[in-house]
Formats: C-alpha cells, structure tokens, sequence
C-alpha cells in the first residue's frame, strides 16, 4: 500500500504491517499503557526506519542510482534500486549510510536524555521513558545492520569488500554463504532462548541471501547474451491511429501478446498488451491505451537492460531507431537458465 512519496521515492507498508497493529492492540489491553503510547513508539521506530532507509537513497542517488520506492515490513524497511552499482567503493558507501544513520540518531538522543537526567540511562527497548527507548532502539539497528550477513548492511560491506579483490559474482557467493552461517546461529540462539523473533529474522536471512547469491547468477549468465539473442524478430506493430476493432485480428491470427504502438514518424509511444484489446472499446484508439516502456537496442547486453517485470516486453530498435523485435522478460529468464552449470562454478574453473 502506498502511503506516501517523499523526495520522488514512493514509500510503500506491506501487507504483514498489520501484523503490527494486532501487536499494538494485544500489547495495549495487557499493560494498560493506551493505544495512544503504542501507536506512537510503533511510529517512533518506523519514522526511525524511514531515516535509515532515506540515507541509503538518497546516497544512492548521488551515484546515479534510480530508486524505485522504499517498503516498511515488521522486520525493517528495504530500499529497492534498480541496480546496484558495479563500483565497489560505492556499494560500500551505499551500505554504511543507513546505519551511520541509526547510530547518529541513537547517539544525539542518547546525549540529550544523559544531559536530561544527569547520567547515561541503562539500555532498555520496552518500559522505561521513551526517549530512552527511542536512543537505544536506533543503537541497536545500527550494530544489527552490521552483522556480516546478506541481506544486511553488514553483508553488503562485506560483499563489496570481497569484490575489490574478486569479482561481484564471486564476491556474492562468498557473503552469502557467510550470511547462511550468521542466519544459522540466529535461529538455533531463538529456538534454544525462546526469542522466535530473532529466529525468524534468521530464517529471512538465510532466504534472501540465496535469492541473492542465485540473482547473481542470473546477472553474470545475462551478461554474456545480446538483447539480438534473445528477442522476438519482426514483430508485428500497431499505429496510435488504428483502434482496437480495427487491430482484433491479431488476436486470433497472432500469437504476439505484446504490441508496439507507433505514431505517424514511427516512433515507439509504448506497448498495448493483448488483454487491453480484449477488453476495450472497438472505437477506442491504441494511442490512448498504449503502456509507456522504456527500448532497448539490439546490440545491447542483457544485463544491461534494468529490471523487466513478469509478463512484460520491451521493444527493440535497430541504429536507425526503427522496431526490430520485442523481449520479453520471461524470455530472458529462460535463456539465463539454459546453462547447466552455476555461474560461480564455471567462472571457478
């Protein structure tokens, strides 16, 4: 869910954030501290959150990274870019942002409540003044973050660490299995202590970190195809002008599901899907329902092309500009999986 857009980036609550609600609630009616005290710490810590994640952002930007939005979970925020950068220096400075952040934050509060009170208050994260809690809590982030496991800021220093001597793909490979280690221990110290919160943490730990050990797979495999590889030669294309009843034949004679559409000079508007044609008015004209996609070239590599999402296309020009052929992402993801061998292991040998 959408809640809001800041400095251009989108900030969305997933769903679980619910979860979060039903904790408040809970928690209220046992301690009797209100509602009101609950929903505040809840967004003491995700306004806390937010400033982690903003300083990923918006030092990403400074790269040149695009950021495309950042999502709130129960377990934390993540900062979603298009791509990382291949710089290692970068990804470092990237991934120390946000607990640097946190600490900051945790360390100036802590101060202000010391001055307070005349005294360092003792570490506490539930009970307690809620200055206090805020100081710590944004303490312990930071420290958290730290650990040296993928998909963690610590994991991503040491990804980026790994690949100043190695390659991205190696490097990911070495901190994920590391991250695996780390998620390990996180579950059997919950299982073993009772904290069910920290063994699930671990348990996301352990997930993510092959999801991203097997992307980078995918990106190295990518890396070594041309878009003229994998597209779909000499698609048919459609003018803005034409409407739909006049383009219904395509779908019956045509197993193209994607359609570019043109103006008058053939320049790609964007991309019409079949299930919009099926639905739509037969007097409606293709410009007005026309997707805007970004284009790629022919003589592009894969892995350059930025992320596709499920079920979509892209056009591909030619040097002169002209439609040549469409790739689709599932495409790209079936050619990337034609190798018998992981990535990591022929790159090894």
């Amino acid at each position: 869910m959408r809640v809001g857009r800041v400095a251009g980036i989108d900030i969305r609550l997933h769903a679980s954030m619910l979860l979060l609600v039903w904790l408040v609630v809970a928690s209220a009616s046992q301690t009797h501290t209100g509602l009101g005290a609950g929903f505040l710490w809840i967004t003491a810590i995700f306004v806390s959150v937010l400033v982690h994640e903003f300083s990923h952002s918006i030092t990403a930007r400074r790269f040149g990274v695009v950021v495309r939005e950042i999502e709130l979970l129960p377990i934390g925020g993540i900062s979603k870019f298009d791509a990382i950068p291949q710089n290692p220096h970068q990804e470092l400075t990237i991934a120390l942002a946000g607990p640097l952040a946190s600490l900051v934050i945790g360390l100036v509060t802590l101060a202000a409540v010391t001055v307070g009170r005349g005294g360092i208050p003792a570490p506490a994260l539930s009970g307690g003044a809620f200055w206090t809690r805020l100081a710590w809590f944004n303490v312990v982030v930071a420290v958290f973050n730290l650990l040296p496991a993928l998909p963690l800021d610590g994991g991503r220093v040491l990804k980026a660490i790994f690949e100043m001597r190695e390659g991205p793909l190696l490097a990911t490979h070495h901190a994920a299995r590391l991250a695996r280690v780390v998620a390990f221990g996180m579950i059997a110290f919950g299982l073993f202590t009772g904290e069910i919160f920290v063994a699930i943490i671990g348990i996301f730990v352990s997930v993510v970190s092959r999801v991203e050990e097997m992307s980078a797979e995918l990106e190295a495999q990518l890396a070594r195809l041309l878009v003229s590889d994998v597209m779909v030669h000499s698609p048919l294309v459609v003018s803005d002008r034409q409407t739909v009843g006049e383009v219904t034949w395509m779908l019956h004679e045509s197993s193209q599901r994607q359609f570019p559409v043109l103006d008058d000079a053939g320049a790609v508007l964007g991309v019409v899907a079949a299930r919009r044609l099926a639905y739509a008015d037969r007097e409606t004209r293709l410009g007005t329902l026309a997707e805007r996609r970004p284009t790629v070239r022919a003589a592009m590599r894969l892995d350059e092309c930025g992320p596709l999402d499920a079920g979509t296309a892209l056009p591909v020009l030619d040097a002169a500009g002209r439609v040549i052929g469409l790739l689709y992402a599932d495409d790209v993801v079936l050619a990337a999986r034609r190798s018998d061998m992981p990535a990591h292991r022929k790159l090894a040998a």
